[in-house]
């Protein structure tokens, strides 16, 4: 099925993945699930994803809203202990009074850590952390948008014309279908049953791990820490005696233009 819309992807991928030694894992309930069981081995060792304990890990169990975000989020490097937890509590101290509002139960760190990276606006978030919304299931619809936003944040849908090759294209609602798109190009996201896309059904931790094992492996970018040797007043926002990077900021590594992203004190 063809829309106009158009995808623009120039934006690098958003996520960082810690590098962890694998600790073998027993789920005893992945019969049947063997085309997840590796996957739902690795994310639980690299400790994105756990069980309910004594071996159970309940594959066909539904990914509420708020596990979803939360998930994602550590995949975006909010359990990479080595290199994160200055910039997870920077992003807590900035965000947490807007995390308040939602009244989470858990993930309150890694939500503030989606706003602070720009994943998503408070708006977008309200729509899935909403007292209705919370703890109900996320549709495969919903969940590409939110891989979508975590992994490449200057995602944008314009005008042009792309097609979905999935028989159930007509089922996929309009505002999502560049996300489907996105996920579906980069092979995080494929059809059920071969040529299904099944929007409307919900997510399964099975299915989740699997998501989250391929976006892993799809990032390329580290947090690294350094010392700016030298600063332009003129190229930040200044006020009580702190600089804010803005639009305008040009970060310079060793003479040579460079990108910045997810800067914080220390």
């Amino acid at each position: 099925m063809k829309k106009l819309i158009s995808v623009v992807m120039s934006a690098a991928f958003l996520m960082s993945a810690a590098s962890v030694a694998l600790a073998e894992n027993h789920f005893t309930d992945l019969a049947g699930f063997e085309w997840a069981a590796a996957d739902i081995e690795k994310m639980a060792a690299m400790e994105y994803i756990s069980g309910y304990g004594n071996g159970i890990f309940m594959p066909n169990k539904d990914i509420t809203h708020i596990e979803g975000l939360v998930l994602f989020a550590r995949a975006m490097g909010t359990k990479d202990k080595k290199n994160i937890q200055k910039v997870l509590n920077f992003a807590y101290e900035e965000y947490k009074d807007t995390a308040a509002e939602w009244n989470l139960p858990y993930g309150d760190k890694e939500i503030c850590y989606l706003l602070y990276r720009g994943a998503f606006t408070k708006e977008e978030l309200t729509e899935y952390l909403s007292e209705e919304n919370m703890n109900t299931p996320l549709k495969r619809y919903e969940a590409a948008k939110i891989i979508t936003k975590t992994m490449a944040k200057d995602f944008k849908v314009e005008e042009t014309e792309i097609t979905l090759d999935y028989a159930d294209a007509a089922d996929i609602p309009e505002s999502a279908f560049g996300y489907v798109y996105f996920v579906t190009q980069n092979k995080i996201m494929t059809g059920m049953d071969g040529d299904i896309f099944s929007p409307n059904t919900s997510l399964k931790r099975s299915q989740m791990a699997v998501m989250l094992s391929r976006a892993v492996d799809a990032m390329g970018m580290k947090i690294v820490k350094t010392t700016l040797n030298g600063v332009d007043e003129s190229a930040f926002d200044t006020k009580d005696g702190k600089f804010t990077y803005s639009g305008t900021t040009v970060i310079y590594k060793d003479g040579k233009k460079a990108e910045i992203s997810g800067a914080a004190p220390g």
